[in-house]
């Protein structure tokens, strides 16, 4: 079930940026619909004490929302890596690392953030699971994300 999850998570994920220009009213649609999907799972997967669900859910649509801006970044990124492809200019391939770099420790104290709002609010054991939930779909979109995309090859 996580797995099937997962790969609907990804691929809307994937849809949404690749048409987020031509088809805006789409875009929204299909964002909500996976909005839905992973809250979903995230209600399905977490054990979220019953006194405390309502602060889980505030803390946790915070989260999103801050999330959103870096995922646009991401794929932005990843688009970007595809441009990348047949030029050999160094530079622009160092200054395309440090922008990857810089979004990764944002994410990463992103989480961080949230993992310690949900630790303080609701329970250790949810900002635990949290955090692991929130690490398996991350990994599992960079996976399909960049295992799709071409090592970059030497251009002469």
């Amino acid at each position: 079930m996580k797995k099937v999850i997962l790969t609907v998570f990804v691929v809307f994920a994937i849809f949404i940026n690749a048409r987020a220009q031509e088809f805006k009213t789409e875009k929204d649609l299909v964002e909500s619909v996976l909005g839905k999907v992973k809250k979903d799972f995230v209600k399905e997967t977490l054990l979220i004490p019953e006194d405390k669900t309502n602060e889980f859910w505030k803390v946790y649509n915070k989260y999103e929302e801050d999330k959103k801006e870096l995922a646009a970044q991401r794929f932005k990124l990843a688009n970007n890596y595809a441009l990348l492809q047949n030029v050999s200019y160094q530079k622009l391939d160092k200054d395309f690392m440090k922008k990857v770099f810089k979004l990764q420790r944002k994410s990463d104290r992103n989480i961080r953030k949230y993992y310690r709002k949900i630790d303080r609010k609701v329970s250790t054991e949810t900002a635990m699971q949290f955090f692991q939930v929130e690490q398996y779909l991350r990994t599992g979109i960079d996976n399909l994300l960049y295992g799709n995309l071409p090592l970059k090859e030497h251009v002469l």
